[in-house]
């Protein structure tokens, strides 16, 4: 049975406070799937086990959330205000939070560069290490892959261990380092000075 609103400027459904819609799932129980107004005067939407998705009018996914909260989006995201920020918060203060991408072979799923925040359990700090594999199998970086690890104590590049303290404010090991294409006039040379 279809509910169809006819009449304009009439509201179709009316629900009182944590008033609720339901829908039944795939073994007939009846579940609640949102209510207009909780208690709290928000909106709720309860999904299902088999997770919420929104499509495009062609059924593309654009947005999955799955049970274990996973959210999925497929395709860009924008961040759109004055002095926008993207926040990314651990839950406690070992944790290590990462960014992660990805440019598969065929076939493949790993993520070879791995932007990651080491928790220093230690006031809140953390270090940032940036993980690049150069593995041709289908595994993500993973520690032993770090290129560079930057902390309050300095940088430290060239196969750097992971949570360990860089030696100097710039700590260069291992590999060769290169300057070149300076420029002729006195702001574009390399300076050095007496300590």
């Amino acid at each position: 049975t279809n509910l169809t609103q006819t009449a304009t400027g009439v509201t179709a459904l009316n629900f009182d406070n944590f008033g609720a819609l339901k829908a039944k799932n795939s073994s007939g129980t009846m579940q609640t799937f949102m209510r207009g107004r909780d208690n709290n005067y928000n909106t709720v939407l309860y999904y299902g086990s088999g997770g919420l998705r929104f499509e495009n009018s062609s059924a593309e996914y654009a947005f999955s959330m799955f049970q274990d909260k996973t959210s999925v989006f497929n395709n860009h995201i924008y961040l759109n205000a004055t002095d926008a920020e993207l926040r990314i918060k651990g839950e406690s203060a070992s944790d290590a939070c990462s960014v992660k991408f990805s440019t598969p072979s065929s076939g493949q799923s790993s993520y070879k560069s791995i932007i990651k925040a080491y928790g220093k359990n230690s006031s809140g700090k953390n270090q940032l290490a940036f993980l690049v594999s150069d593995s041709s199998s289908d595994v993500s970086a993973n520690n032993n892959d770090a290129t560079m690890i930057v902390d309050s104590l300095g940088v430290q590049i060239g196969n750097p261990t992971v949570g360990s303290t860089p030696g100097s404010s710039l700590d260069v090991r291992g590999g060769n380092i290169e300057l070149s294409d300076f420029g002729s006039t006195a702001l574009q040379h390399l300076k050095w000075s007496a300590f």
